[in-house]
């Protein structure tokens, strides 16, 4: 099985724990008399055990990230938390310049007037290097995905 394969699986896997545990919670609790539309027990332990089967394959996703090298010398997990770190640049860098956007209303020459204290062109041409950064490295590291198998 290809990394890439085994990710889907995994975002499948969370997808239907998230639904096995909504269908028991619909029916942990009935009025009396009734019964419940589904075996609360059947779904708590099918639950538990595709948990255990994420957990499992999570440990040998993160074997995979922590092993396989790239061509420039970086393990997945090194492209990753750089994606992330690119990735919360590019975050910050939109955040001021929202702020930056903001207009204060004034309605009187009397009230506080804000200005704004940092130079936009810059925020900007470093919010655009960041998110350019973070598109080469998710490029990257999905090429990788594609042609790594995953490890026991």
């Amino acid at each position: 099985m290809k990394l890439a394969e085994a990710l889907m699986a995994r975002a499948e896997m969370n997808k239907d724990i998230e639904d096995l545990e909504n269908r028991l919670m619909r029916v942990v609790k009935v009025q009396e008399g009734d019964e419940p539309a589904q075996d609360p027990v059947e779904l708590l332990e099918a639950s538990l055990q595709k948990k255990t089967e994420v957990r499992d394959l999570i440990v040998r996703i993160n074997k995979t990230n922590a092993r396989v090298i790239d061509d420039e010398g970086a393990t997945i997990n090194d492209l990753l938390a750089e994606r992330k770190h690119q990735h919360r640049i590019t975050q910050l860098m939109s955040t001021l310049l929202g702020r930056t956007l903001e207009t204060g209303m004034r309605y009187m020459r009397t009230e506080i007037k804000y200005v704004v204290t940092v130079d936009i062109a810059d925020i900007q041409a470093r919010k655009d290097a960041a998110a350019a950064a973070y598109r080469e490295l998710d490029k990257r590291l999905q090429a990788l995905n594609w042609q790594v198998d995953l490890m026991e």
